[in-house]
């Protein structure tokens, strides 16, 4: 819509390509929504932010990407680990812009499922788009979206220079218009795919003047990941959003050949197995991988004993995103024993223990 292009013009060349490439694991976290202040104002003139999602970290929503807290050319979250990127590389001829929202995935958007975004604080709507399509931008038919790249989204006015920006919402979902006041918490439409993104998740950007602030950190990206202010978010919040310096974005079973912008589509988001299927393989979507992480992916059997157990380490390089399957034929069998096969999925980091652990179980019958 015209209203959202003015904002897009500035605001957007600040995350770019964030969502593309190389970039990019919760009861409803709503609860935590209607137990803040509805002024969304704290500190002054700082926002109070409650979780912007009806999701449960850790369950079925997960932060896949930090600010990027590194003031040079590398990559920083606001723990000094890893798990943040960049809007562009060197020799692209794009500049080489730090990521500038907090991105919160929900791993897939299988048919008919339906997550709403939240306000984080009161403010008034300023800008709305509502008309670009729900597809990776890796899909061989992916539109352009040069000019708007944050996709379908909402723009707040918090006041005292205060913003926030909503990105890559469902296309039909938004459910507020420019002018409007909304209160933390305000159902502002729904967790989408579209623009320049590669898996479903939420961006939720925060500037105050035209600056863009860390919400973990309470200021300026800038200023780097060492040191601290009071967070933006509320003490609810912070306490649900453990740190995770590694994500397990998609965990499951598959009965062919997955690949990644598939299984984020949701084509694989089944509770049942095809007893006749030629193969049976875990699958694991990942980001954040660490150089020197050890990765193991287990299938048990109906009786949880051992059915299928591969390794991999990350011994050359790590990765932002990371995508792998391993399992079984079928051979000569003509149908799998039946019953429910749990995958689990770990990873190792040296001198840190395990810091991604995931199950999923799917039945054959």
């Amino acid at each position: 819509m015209g209203s959202l292009n003015g904002w897009l013009s500035q605001t957007l060349l600040l995350i770019g390509l964030a969502f593309g490439g190389l970039g990019a694991a919760g009861s409803a976290v709503a609860q935590g929504a209607g137990t803040a202040p509805s002024d969304g104002i704290r500190g002054g003139s700082q926002p109070r932010l409650v979780f912007p999602m009806d999701c449960t970290i850790g369950k079925d929503c997960w932060v896949t990407s930090y600010v990027d807290d590194d003031p040079g050319p590398g990559v920083e979250d606001y723990m000094c680990g890893v798990l943040s990127k960049r809007d562009s590389r060197p020799g692209k001829g794009e500049t080489d812009i730090g990521h500038k929202g907090t991105d919160i995935g929900i791993g897939h958007l299988q048919e008919g499922r339906s997550v709403s975004v939240l306000a984080a604080a009161a403010g008034t709507v300023v800008g709305t788009r509502d008309e670009l399509p729900d597809i990776s931008s890796r899909a061989k038919n992916a539109p352009n979206v040069s000019g708007k790249e944050c996709g379908n989204g909402v723009r707040i006015d918090q006041g005292d220079g205060w913003a926030i920006q909503y990105c890559h919402m469902k296309r039909g979902s938004i459910a507020v218009r420019a002018g409007q006041a909304v209160q933390a918490g305000q159902k502002l439409g729904e967790v989408g795919l579209s623009g320049m993104t590669e898996h479903p998740h939420l961006h939720m950007q925060v500037t105050h003047d035209g600056v863009v602030y860390d919400p973990f950190k309470g200021r300026p990206a800038a200023e780097g990941c060492k040191g601290t202010d009071v967070p933006l978010w509320t003490p609810e919040v912070m306490a649900k959003l453990h740190y995770s310096p590694l994500v397990l974005n998609n965990v499951g079973f598959a009965w062919e050949k997955p690949d990644r912008v598939r299984v984020r589509d949701g084509l694989y988001a089944k509770d049942s197995f095809p007893s006749d299927a030629p193969v049976m393989l875990v699958f694991v979507d990942l980001m954040g991988a660490k150089k020197g992480d050890h990765l193991m992916m287990q299938i048990l059997g109906p009786d949880r004993a051992p059915f299928h157990e591969s390794k991999l380490d990350f011994d050359k390089k790590g990765f932002t995103q990371w995508f792998g399957f391993a399992g079984k034929r079928l051979g000569n069998r003509d149908h799998w024993p039946l019953g429910t096969y749990t995958a689990v999925v770990t990873v190792e980091r040296p001198g840190k223990g395990v810091v991604g652990w995931r199950e999923a179980q799917i039945t054959v019958q």
